[in-house]
């Protein structure tokens, strides 16, 4: 059964998955980060959704919906794309088994700035950096699920 996206459940997915490939996770090295994603919608009605993700060593210990006002102090970074720049990432990965390189996370904050990295502090920034390559992975993990968007 598919899980849709954006929703709690489809990042739920992803923490599972990382949870059976934990021995991946620990070859990248641990990563300590509390990051937002968060999905603007596209011109439609309805408000952003963001979703707060805790990653302690080598699992996503944290998975929840919060407030889109939530204060950015709360994380080291909040990645912020509309609707269909995630969808478009995420159709990728499960084309390709693996982000591309034009819609890797590094491209999509970078080249085409089509996602935003947002922190209040710029270690928050620096964070993003020491664990795209990680994070890249965690999102790469949707190939594995069955996703549906709203």
């Amino acid at each position: 059964m598919a899980v849709l996206f954006p929703s709690k459940e489809f990042f739920v997915a992803l923490q599972k998955e990382m949870e059976a490939d934990k021995e991946k996770f620990r070859r990248l090295g641990f990563i300590d980060v509390t990051m937002g994603v968060k999905v603007v919608s596209n011109g439609q009605e309805g408000s952003p959704r963001l979703f707060k993700l805790v990653f302690s060593t080598y699992d996503c210990k944290v998975v929840e919906e919060v407030s889109p006002a939530m204060p950015l102090d709360s994380f080291d970074f909040i990645l912020e794309a509309s609707a269909t720049t995630w969808q478009e990432l995420i159709e990728n990965i499960h084309q390709k088994g693996e982000a591309d390189r034009d819609h890797s996370l590094n491209t999509l904050s970078h080249l085409s700035d089509p996602m935003q990295v947002l922190y209040e502090d710029p270690d928050g920034h620096d964070t993003f950096f020491r664990t795209i390559v990680s994070l890249q992975d965690f999102f790469n993990l949707a190939a594995k699920v069955d996703v549906a968007f709203v």
